[in-house]
């Protein structure tokens, strides 16, 4: 069976069947698992990838607000804590921006293709 047949049968992602498969000895890199170069190639790998990329932009985000936060709690002015919510809210906004962007040229490129 390939690591795509064994991921759904497990309801898992083929790479943590491979990874899997590395760790129980059974293959000694993940790419020598069978269907891994077609895995690769598919549009689950793309959208795995899509998926990791935003939850690291996330993060980022989070970590960018509480530090902002820290610089806003050590301020007593409350025209700075407005003016630094409101920064706050248009970087998150330039990124959910950007973010919608990429999804609809995603959509576009799968409309095209099929």
């Amino acid at each position: 069976m390939t690591i795509s047949q064994i991921a759904d049968i497990h309801h898992r992602t083929p790479g943590s069947i491979s990874y899997k498969l590395m760790d129980l000895g059974i293959i000694s890199h993940n790419r020598l698992s069978r269907g891994h170069l077609e895995y690769k190639n598919s549009n689950l790998y793309k959208e795995i990838i899509e998926v990791s990329q935003t939850k690291k932009t996330e993060k980022m985000i989070i970590k960018e607000v509480k530090q902002k936060e820290k610089i806003k709690s050590s301020t007593d002015s409350v025209e700075f804590k407005e003016i630094s919510e409101m920064r706050n809210d248009i970087l998150i906004l330039k990124k959910d921006v950007k973010e919608i962007l990429r999804l609809m040229n995603a959509l576009y490129d799968f409309e095209i293709s099929t």
